[in-house]
């Protein structure tokens, strides 16, 4: 059985239940708190260092809204430099990547629009190419020109150009459980913070 990750946004996992599913990691939310969702998403300081603390390894994930990368490159330099404060803020060190979120239907026409905010988004986090999540069409455009270092794959299947398993992917998002998604890890470097680099146990 492949390892997998959990996501999910406002509901948290006990302890006990994250340590008897035997997870490589989890992903967690930057975003602004503007909303009341928006603050019960997002991730801080406490609840991370708490998770690193646990033995356990963490994707950042920006999302401020799904539809945010329409905006183009504008708001993804607002959301990358955002992202990098947040991210620093936790103590992170900036190597580490940080995936934004693509998470609508975005048909083929959008695709540049997708990866004009993508480029934002480095240049506002301002240490290169991040990461995408997103369909397997537009995760292959970002990736062949160079803007993402990690690719996640949405589970929606049904949307444009997303029946097939994308080659680029680190992750792969399967099945909703409600409270949280399952991602299956196809490649060593999926974006996770390790826990080795905080003075923490690793895993052998």
């Amino acid at each position: 059985m492949m390892p997998s990750v959990w996501d999910y946004s406002s509901w948290r996992p006990s302890d006990a239940m994250l340590a008897a599913a035997n997870i490589e990691g989890v992903s967690r939310y930057l975003c602004f708190p503007d909303t009341n969702f928006n603050k019960a998403k997002r991730l801080l300081k406490p609840e991370f260092d708490h998770l690193i603390a646990l033995g356990h390894t963490v994707l950042l994930n920006w999302e401020q809204a799904g539809g945010s990368w329409m905006n183009g490159y504008p708001l993804g330099r607002i959301h990358g430099t955002e992202a990098r404060k947040q991210v620093r803020a936790l103590g992170v060190p900036d190597h580490h990547t940080i995936v934004q979120s693509v998470d609508t239907n975005a048909h083929p026409d959008l695709y540049g629009v997708a990866l004009e905010y993508q480029q934002g988004f480095n240049d506002g986090g301002g240490v290169g190419p991040q990461g995408m999540y997103g369909t397997d069409g537009v995760l292959r455009q970002a990736w062949s020109k160079g803007l993402i270092v990690v690719a996640w794959q949405t589970m929606s299947r049904g949307w444009y150009n997303n029946a097939n398993d994308c080659p680029h992917a680190g992750l792969i998002q399967r099945t909703n459980h409600g409270t949280f998604d399952r991602n299956d890890v196809m490649a060593p470097h999926w974006g996770a913070v390790n826990e080795c680099l905080f003075g923490y146990r690793c895993r052998p």
